[in-house]
């Protein structure tokens, strides 16, 4: 992962359920996580996603700690937000489920690898329509997507996507410090 300069956030210590733990019960997590992402990784996170939901204490912990350039925990808009957190801007590179590949586990959700691509293409063709810049947070995993149906879909996307003009593709800490940079608070 770091030889190939793969865009790690940091992902929670185990699979915990954030939004149960205590304050200090998270804290102790958070750390943990660190340390282990700094020991396997090289280095510590700059960008954090809960497993699932955040808990009200979550982006404040991040904040406390340091080091961290943004959230992506964050689901309230399409476009990187600063969020007021202990007094002072915090950016939010928002994640959204729409384009997630955990939909083929909910309901309602991805009946088959067609409809996640046809949901994948047309937000990409209507978002390229719109004036100015837009993004769009695509995920997917081994464990749903790896499969072969599943990847030939994502194969498809991500050919109609190079052959769009203007689509670039970028990791989440670029696109943060970018925002940063030429949107400040």
């Amino acid at each position: 992962m770091r030889e190939h300069e793969h865009d790690l956030m940091g992902h929670g210590w185990r699979w915990t359920e954030t939004w149960r733990l205590t304050r200090d019960e998270e804290r102790e997590q958070l750390l943990r996580a660190i340390e282990t992402f700094e020991r396997v990784l090289g280095s510590r996170p700059v960008g954090w996603n809960c497993r699932s939901w955040p808990s009200e204490n979550t982006r404040e912990l991040l904040v406390e700690e340091g080091g961290f350039v943004y959230d992506s925990d964050g689901s309230a808009d399409d476009v990187p937000y600063y969020a007021q957190c202990l007094g002072r801007p915090f950016l939010v590179v928002p994640y959204s489920k729409t384009y997630n590949d955990s939909r083929y586990l909910m309901n309602p959700g991805f009946g088959s690898p067609r409809d996640f691509l046809d949901t994948l293409t047309w937000g990409l063709d209507e978002l390229a329509r719109g004036p100015g810049s837009s993004f769009m947070t695509v995920a997917v995993h081994a464990r749903w997507s790896g499969q072969a149906a599943r990847a030939a879909a994502i194969r498809a996307f991500l050919e109609h996507a190079l052959a769009r003009p203007g689509v670039r593709f970028m990791r989440r800490v670029d696109l943060a410090r970018w925002w940063l940079d030429n949107c400040p608070p």
